[in-house]
């Protein structure tokens, strides 16, 4: 039987923030809107209406930059749990065409419709059917690509403009993937496309073809091996349910006086180590991690990854997700509030060659485990 080709959609709405907000409030469509990520003069405007950008306003500006449009522009604070409303809406609507959704941020969604065309008729069509319902029912300005992988779907949908649908077959993947900007590229963070730009002058996917993957991984280290791979069109075709199946979350509430740099890592390993003592009791591995962290303003930093390796073992993951940390403490306002997740659990057992017979991080975590489990969760603790 010939295998279908996989067709990877990826829904793309620009502007979901002020069009909720439009939604929500019955703006017209010619005002000014904004939403920021706080209300102090120091939060950043995180979307705004296209008229704005006629008044040289773009996304990452301070709100105090706005005081001369005075009351000519609707300025708000984001709403996340809001836009947590309309996200799960919008699933709901895309899983009458796909029973895995995933989306790992607001506005961005996967879906697989391979195999489908009996059920929908073409993809294109079915695509095109999508991105109309949502302009038409909700007004949101959504766009569509599609690719045989996550990376060409998103790709695809980022060059196109207005509410429009972007095929990239598979016999042309290579050709639309190299001239594509770096800038496009989804799941690397942003001050490593800043760095190849201004401190090598790289801009395209085919610029990157030059260098090894220990290149990539000696300039960019965890970085290096996703951009290695994305240059050669290695991505993933496959989608993880958001919010499906069982989760583990726990959450961190700092106060001011805990806004030490050196406290939050030793709470968050604490919570790490927590978390992991959870897993090894059910002797479960988690595939995927979701880290959300909290401001004082209300601006929100949120992680959504893979795990290369699946571990219980709490210095292996916390050493995963410590960059991640370490990215959102450079920005210098209080946090509030860290919330971390896992899913997508398997049975330790599927893994267990991972681990030699004489793996000590294991054997060691199991002895704590012991002692803990004994004497009560203070009677033995790392120091970090």
């Amino acid at each position: 039987m010939k295998k279908h080709a996989k067709k990877i959609i990826f829904i793309y709405i620009p502007h979901i923030f002020v069009e909720g907000e439009r939604l929500r409030r019955k703006w017209d469509s010619d005002s000014l809107c904004a939403v920021a990520s706080g209300d102090s003069p120091a939060s950043m405007v995180i979307d705004l209406t296209k008229n704005l950008a006629a008044l040289r306003v773009r996304k990452g500006m301070f709100l105090k930059s706005l005081r001369h449009l005075g009351k000519d522009i609707n300025l708000i604070t984001a709403d996340h749990e809001y836009m947590k409303e309309i996200n799960d809406m919008i699933i709901t609507y895309l899983k009458d065409y796909s029973v895995i959704v995933e989306s790992n941020a607001f506005g961005e969604f996967y879906i697989d419709l391979t195999g489908t065309e009996r059920l929908f008729g073409r993809v294109m069509d079915t695509c095109l059917t999508v991105v109309s319902h949502l302009n038409e029912a909700y007004g949101f300005n959504a766009r569509a690509g599609i690719g045989t992988n996550k990376l060409i779907a998103h790709l695809a949908a980022k060059v196109t403009t207005g509410r429009a649908v972007y095929e990239v077959c598979a016999s042309s993947e290579t050709v639309f993937l190299g001239p594509a900007k770096i800038a496009y590229i989804p799941d690397i963070r942003s001050e490593v496309k800043a760095e190849l730009s201004s401190g090598y002058n790289i801009r395209t996917v085919n610029e990157l073809l030059g260098f090894s993957e220990s290149d990539m991984q000696a300039m960019f280290k965890r970085d290096g091996s996703l951009l290695y791979s994305y240059s050669r069109n290695m991505a993933p075709d496959f989608l993880c349910a958001d919010g499906e199946g069982r989760v583990l979350e726990k959450t961190l509430v700092l106060s001011d006086e805990a806004n030490d740099d050196a406290v939050i890592r030793r709470r968050f390993f604490n919570l790490v180590l927590e978390m992991c003592s959870d897993m090894r009791r059910e002797n479960i591995f988690p595939m995927y991690f979701d880290l959300k962290i909290i401001y004082k303003d209300n601006y929100r930093y949120a992680k959504s990854r893979k795990l290369s390796v699946p571990t219980f073992v709490d210095k292996r993951l916390y050493a995963v997700l410590l960059p991640y940390l370490n990215e959102a403490l450079n920005r210098r306002t209080c946090i509030k509030k860290i919330v971390l997740t896992f899913s997508g659990f398997i049975p330790a057992v599927i893994q267990e060659s991972l681990f030699d017979n004489d793996d000590k991080d294991l054997k060691l975590c199991r002895a704590f485990d012991s002692i803990r489990g004994k004497y009560g969760k203070r009677a033995i603790d790392y120091f970090c």
